[in-house]
């Protein structure tokens, strides 16, 4: 749960931290048919699949000022109450078992049905992030608190404050420093300055 106020950079401090940690950045917002449950919960499914089988790091980035914040929130609070696997038929599950079976083997599980699931259920917790952005100063934010405990029972909760300019190009620089590429490494001060203007 990522709180602050509109304006305040949220949605770039987060993109900015997935990138630094390899991580997709799914938004809901790009997505036409996220605009129902049924679509909502087949799209976060498609993603949790791809986070526990693909062993992909994915953020799905979610902004309350969306159209379908309701929807979401329900799907969100369904995903974050039960096991990964829940959303799945029977078939779908025995399918991920065929597919994460190898991987869980490697990793120490048994070969049991129910242990190679415990093994996708984990892999997904590890992988996959769902980050909300609300701003505390919105009339709808003590709403929607009250009405989706999991928001404060079940997230990390951050508060994004504006960011300074020198802090940008610190993280920029900083960023660019770590990079194996010999002149990116010796231009980072003057990229970072422009990455920031």
């Amino acid at each position: 749960l990522i709180l602050g106020a509109t304006g305040s950079g949220r949605k770039t401090v987060v993109k900015f931290a997935a990138s630094v940690c390899n991580y997709e950045i799914v938004e809901s917002r790009l997505w036409r048919n996220w605009t129902s449950q049924d679509s909502i919960y087949n799209n976060l499914k498609r993603l949790i699949s791809r986070s526990g089988i693909e062993r992909k790091k994915i953020s799905v980035l979610f902004s309350e000022e969306e159209n379908h914040t309701v929807q979401f929130l329900e799907t969100f609070e369904q995903i974050l109450q039960s096991a990964p696997t829940q959303f799945f038929s029977q078939e779908e599950l025995e399918k991920i078992v065929q597919d994460v079976r190898h991987d869980a083997l490697e990793d120490g599980f048994s070969s049991e049905f129910d242990d190679i699931l415990n093994y996708f259920n984990e892999t997904v917790r590890k992988n996959f992030h769902v980050l909300v952005v609300m701003d505390p100063n919105s009339p709808y934010f003590p709403e929607r608190i009250f009405e989706f405990p999991v928001l404060t029972h079940y997230c990390t909760t951050d508060y994004v404050e504006p960011w300074n300019e020198d802090d940008w190009i610190y993280a920029c620089r900083q960023r660019l420093e770590n990079e194996d590429t010999y002149e990116l490494r010796i231009q980072s001060s003057s990229l970072s300055n422009v990455l920031v203007q």
